[in-house]
């Protein structure tokens, strides 16, 4: 009998309630150990007595619901861990009050992706693939969420990137990493010539991106056409067509 009790004794896990306070007595955190490894809810604090950080924990990792804090109380993110990868609704501000909200899957951003600022309108809505993790196109809108600008992300290689954009004043096309493109436009049948104005373009510092700025000079539906180009060198005559990209637009 004495046996069988040391047995399951030492099989059994080791639970520990744990408050970590300081000298000062600060509680620095507050939970549940088991076998040294946090298991279940557990808090963190600031020195203030502020709630840092709350989430549940399994074998040591964070697993299922958690939210931080800042200094001052106020919620820093929101989320759901799911086999160490984002999953579900995630929530996000800065320190001054800015937020965005998104799902995830598996890791990545999916969906419509809403930016809020501090009053709690919205001034942006990012649209990601279907896939996750890649963003299709960016609206900046108004007070009254019309759309005042799109910027676009295109991938370059695609031939069939064709999205249909609505309604816009400003157009902006966006390429990531393409340091030695040069974008032509080229007239879709159902535009006229003269139908866009381009109002800027140039490469960022690290000449990973290529941003074109164009405005619609008039009304009504159409097909804007670009043909991206890509050299090897600025000096290079030999240029080959990484793609050519279609966008549906239609300007009030």
């Amino acid at each position: 009998m004495v046996l069988a009790t040391c047995l399951f004794s030492c099989m059994s896990p080791k639970k520990e309630e744990v408050k970590d306070v300081d000298q000062n007595g600060w509680v620095r955190t507050k939970g549940t150990l088991v076998n040294g490894h946090r298991q279940g809810y557990f808090e963190d604090f600031y020195k203030n007595g502020v709630l840092r950080m709350a989430a549940n924990w399994e074998q040591g990792q964070i697993e299922g619901n958690y939210s931080e804090y800042f200094t001052n109380g106020n919620l820093k993110v929101k989320g759901v861990i799911v086999d160490g990868q984002l999953n579900g609704p995630n929530e996000k501000y800065d320190s001054l009050g800015n937020s965005s909200w998104v799902m995830y899957a598996n890791g990545e951003k999916t969906g419509v992706e809403e930016l809020k600022d501090k009053t709690r309108i919205i001034t942006d809505k990012i649209y990601y693939s279907e896939e996750g993790g890649h963003i299709l196109y960016q609206e900046k809108l108004t007070v009254l969420e019309d759309v005042k600008e799109r910027i676009l992300f295109p991938v370059l290689g695609d031939n069939d990137n064709i999205l249909k954009l609505g309604i816009a004043n400003l157009f902006t096309i966006h390429l990531v990493e393409a340091p030695v493109c040069k974008v032509t436009m080229v007239i879709g049948k159902e535009d006229k010539q003269g139908a866009f104005t381009p109002i800027g373009k140039g490469t960022s510092k690290d000449n990973k991106t290529f941003t074109y700025i164009f405005k619609p000079n008039q009304s009504g539906p159409g097909v804007l056409s670009f043909k991206m180009v890509h050299s090897k060198s600025p000096q290079d005559k030999i240029s080959v067509a990484d793609g050519v990209f279609q966008f549906e637009y239609d300007v009030e």
